[in-house]
């Protein structure tokens, strides 16, 4: 997030929750497996450090993940197939001579669509293809402007293969955090009988008894939720 202004910050620090928490996991991951930190003037892998010899006591599987996770660089992928509760096949969209690879991955087949494209990273467990838990999702425009950012950033540079790891990691952080900030104008919403436009309000109201109001809500077929939840 080095590049952003303190309003763009500001501005992540009020995201919806469920945001709030992708960019927390996001940060946690890229921290795992890219990030550099300079120590005394030189650059040392943060993964060097976590897994060195003054580094947090870990199980062997523990260790095992995070070399694991290390091993692939982040990517844009492109959905090919969708079987629900079971995984995806993905195309790999930046580094092309890969073939497309089927992943193990239930919770992402819920909201993901043929032809949607999105960033992650791969890694093996136990003999199958995950993804490692941070996803970048965008809209399929955004991504493809990405895709086209990143072949850009790395002309003349294809063959230093440390150095597209970096831009490319770069470049799909950079497109996501814009696509989370941009401000997207409310859509037209229309009667379908009449065309007519319809204005969308939000109403308050000051509650004078809670317990009146919620047997009166309970009793209503078409209400769901409650106070805490709304």
């Amino acid at each position: 997030m080095g590049e952003l202004s303190e309003d763009e910050l500001d501005a992540i620090q009020g995201l919806p929750s469920h945001l709030a928490q992708a960019v927390v996991i996001n940060i946690g991951e890229w921290l795992l497996a890219d990030a550099e930190l300079e120590i005394n003037g030189k650059d040392c892998p943060a993964i060097d450090l976590i897994l060195g010899v003054k580094g947090p006591r870990l199980s062997a599987a523990g260790r095992e993940w995070l070399t694991e996770i290390t091993r692939r660089s982040m990517s844009l992928y492109e959905v090919r197939e969708v079987k629900k509760g079971k995984g995806l096949l993905l195309q790999d969209l930046v580094y092309t001579e890969e073939k497309p690879v089927w992943v193990h991955e239930k919770s992402a087949t819920e909201f993901l669509v043929q032809w949607d494209v999105f960033g992650a990273r791969m890694a093996s467990n136990e003999g199958k293809m995950v993804l490692t838990g941070a996803v970048y999702p965008m809209e399929r425009p955004q991504a493809l402007a990405c895709l086209e950012e990143i072949r850009s950033e790395i002309v003349g540079d294809e063959d230093d293969l440390v150095l597209v790891r970096k831009l490319v990691c770069w470049t799909i952080i950079g497109c996501w955090l814009e696509s989370l900030l941009e401000e997207r104008p409310l859509p037209r919403v229309v009667d379908v009988g009449t065309g007519e436009k319809i204005d969308l309000t939000t109403d308050h109201y000051r509650v004078l008894n809670w317990e009146v109001l919620e047997a009166v809500l309970a009793e209503q077929e078409d209400v769901d939720g409650d106070r805490a939840e709304g």
